[in-house]
């Protein structure tokens, strides 16, 4: 499988790097970190490829997402903001089509080791979206869904119904579903709402979707426990917000195995 991990984060953080080059070591999967930050200095590194995007080339290529107070001009000429989404999707639509499927991670995103991706790609290995949900909206009259009222009118407005959502926190993507991402784009001068536009635009498409039991912890507003993610270390959870605490959890999960390592050695003597 030809892969990629991209991590999104404002300005990469030494837990990050560490845990990415961990990754590499092991598995020597190509890892990009994208930084959002203007005046961050990229570093060299044989591990990793950072990459830097300048907003107006986003812009100029129609990769701008819609804004949520945007959403009643769904012609909008004049993109403002660029966010990290927007250059994430822009590098590997117009500057690096090689791989097959491209992760994209929010660095809040907690990844228990660096063989938890890997186990989940060898487990759904030929979906087009590996996501958190699929959710369907109903019908224009009746456009509340199953999350509440939300952004389902402007979703039909833009693709008509029906329409799919999802968070987009931790997803992979095929070379396919970022080329019908990438035509969205160039035909309508903007790409819509992230959480509603991939799933949506990948099931109109006839490509396949994936929701993994392993990303169904990533949520809003939960607080994760130490104890559930032991109990659930195959999945990915969101939010873990400080990112000093992502290494000690995955400190405290490897005392963990040694301890149970440990017990199970003494009672086989």
């Amino acid at each position: 499988m030809n892969i990629a991990y991209a991590f999104l984060t404002k300005i990469p953080n030494i837990t990050l790097i560490k845990f990415a080059e961990s990754i590499y070591d092991k598995h020597k999967i190509d890892i990009y970190i994208l930084t959002d930050d203007e005046i961050f200095i990229v570093p060299s590194s044989e591990k990793i490829e950072y990459i830097k995007t300048n907003p107006d080339t986003c812009r100029d290529n129609n990769i701008c997402c819609l804004e949520e107070t945007e959403f009643e001009n769904t012609k909008i000429k004049d993109k403002t903001k660029v966010s990290l989404w927007d250059k994430s999707i822009y590098y590997f639509t117009h500057v690096n089509t090689a791989y097959d499927y491209v992760w994209f991670i929010d660095d809040k995103v907690f990844i228990p080791s660096d063989d938890t991706i890997i186990n989940i790609d060898n487990k759904y290995y030929a979906y087009d979206l590996l996501t958190t949900r699929n959710n369907i909206s109903k019908d224009y009259e009746n456009y509340q869904g199953d999350q509440g009222i939300w952004y389902w009118k402007y979703a039909i407005q833009i693709f008509d119904f029906p329409c799919y959502s999802s968070i987009t926190k931790a997803c992979r993507m095929s070379k396919t579903l970022l080329s019908k991402i990438k035509d969205h784009a160039m035909e309508n001068g903007f790409i819509p709402f992230y959480e509603f536009s991939f799933n949506t635009i990948a099931m109109k498409s006839g490509l396949g979707v994936c929701c993994p039991q392993e990303l169904s912890t990533i949520e809003y507003d939960t607080v994760w426990t130490h104890e559930y993610i032991k109990e659930n270390k195959e999945n990915l959870f969101y939010p873990v917000q400080f990112f000093t605490e992502h290494q000690t959890i995955r400190d405290y999960l490897k005392d963990s195995e040694l301890t149970q390592g440990n017990v199970s050695d003494n009672l086989d003597k």
